[in-house]
This record gives C-alpha cells, structure tokens and sequence, in this order.
C-alpha cells in the first residue's frame, strides 16, 4: 500500500493555482477555479482549458486518496483485520461526482475502467428535423447504413465505443468523429471517421482537409485513426469492415 501511496503524488507544480468548483448543468458540467475560498463565483473554465479543471480534481483527489490509505496504513498497524473498503473506493466516495468524472484512478480492473469510460457524459450532434432514422442493435440511432453496420460489427467483437463523441482539433475547432473506440489493453481511444459521400467533390474535399487535421493533431492512420470509404458505385464492404476489426482485436 505504501508503494501505492509512492504512484499518485500529484505533480503539483503542473497543477493551476486555486479550487476547483463544479456542478451539473443540463447534461454535463461546469466547472469554476477560485483563486481562493473568499472568490465565491471563480473563473469559468471554457471546454477548450478543460486540462486545468482535471488537474485541479486529480490533485484533490489525490490528496484524499493519499489520506485514506495513510489511515488504512495506521489500522493496519493496530489490526489485522481485512479492509472493508479499498482505499481508492473512499476516497471516490468524498469526492464529488463533476470531480470524481475527471479523475483517473490509480488502481482499476479493465471492467471498471471500460465501465467508466462507456458510461462518460458527452453532447453529440442533433439530428435534422426529417432525417432518415437508422437505428443499431443496441437501439443508438447513426446516420447512415454503413453505420449501422460498423457499430453492430464492434458490440459483436465487444470492442467498446461511443458515437460522435466531441473532439478538439486545436485550430480546426471541436469535430464530432463516427467512432471512438477503446483500446482496452493500452487505456487509449482510436478514431473511426467512415466517409461515405465519396462521390461528391465539396464533401471529398473537406474529408481530405480534415484528415490532415487529424494529422496535425497526433492521430495517424494505422495508429490511433482508421478511415473507411464508400462511393455510391463502390459501397464499403462488409467483409472489408470485419478485416479492420479483426486488426484492431489483435494488437
């Protein structure tokens, strides 16, 4: 346990100054940094400066992690008895729920942490007033058959992901990628973009520029980024997608 104690010192000198502040709002949260306990109101902290709001949670939550576990040291000391609750479970239980979704834990089982991440509140994309409906197994509408087709394909190899789920590309602004999927093993996403309107020279265009977005912005083709195509006289097939799945399983 002291070993524990030794992986989640916070590196404060990354960490803004202040307290974080945070409570829901519609579907998310928002979150405030006070310069001290006499700021009452704090500063909006706007999407794209979301890095301080995790700092400033990791650290408290850190911090409470790291007196939970000195306490469970100390009854250890005086008792052999086994603990109740781990230490982390505690500390999650002291911190607030808009905190506690920006926080990473030190210690997690693969079931919890894709648990977590599944379950991550996120806005996507409208839909427009009269658009064709397309609906997957799971019942989570999608835009387009390929679609459909992707997403029943990834629950049947349980490999978890979220739909159009926002993505900051720096200058390019926020985008809403088709898939992001988790890659269990290494705790990291991959972006899935299916571009489906080959065929129409404007949307060829901006999928061309927005794939060296994703370039400029560390996500790579092979790497953390798959792109699939389709024209109307070329339709993506099935066969081609379940190929892509099966690369994703074995890495």
């Amino acid at each position: 346990m002291q070993e524990l104690q030794e992986t989640i010192k916070t590196d404060e000198r990354r960490c803004p100054k202040g307290i974080l502040r945070a409570y829901r709002y519609k579907n998310g949260y928002q979150y405030y940094i006070q310069k001290d306990k006499k700021d009452i109101c704090g500063k909006y902290v706007p999407k794209k400066d979301i890095r301080k709001a995790q700092l400033l949670a990791q650290k408290e939550y850190d911090r409470l992690l790291s007196k939970c576990i000195d306490e469970e040291i100390k009854k250890l000391d005086e008792t052999v008895e086994l603990l109740e609750k781990e230490p982390w479970e505690k500390a999650e239980e002291m911190l607030p729920l808009p905190k506690l979704v920006l926080i990473n834990r030190p210690v997690m089982s693969d079931e919890d942490f894709v648990c977590g991440w599944k379950n991550q509140i996120y806005t996507g994309l409208a839909f427009r007033e009269g658009s064709p409906e397309f609906h997957t197994k799971r019942g989570e509408r999608v835009r387009s058959k390929t679609e459909v087709i992707i997403a029943n394909l990834l629950d049947e190899a349980q490999i978890p992901y979220l739909y159009e789920k926002p993505l900051n590309l720096g200058k390019y602004g926020e985008i809403h990628p088709d898939f992001t999927l988790l890659d269990i093993k290494d705790k990291k996403e991959i972006i899935w973009e299916h571009f489906g309107m080959m065929d129409d020279t404007e949307y060829r265009n901006n999928a061309f520029q927005k794939l060296r977005e994703y370039e400029a912005n560390g996500y790579f083709v092979g790497s953390n980024l798959i792109i699939t195509f389709e024209t109307v006289k070329l339709p993506i097939d099935t066969k081609n997608i379940k190929r892509v799945i099966d690369t994703i399983i074995r890495k």
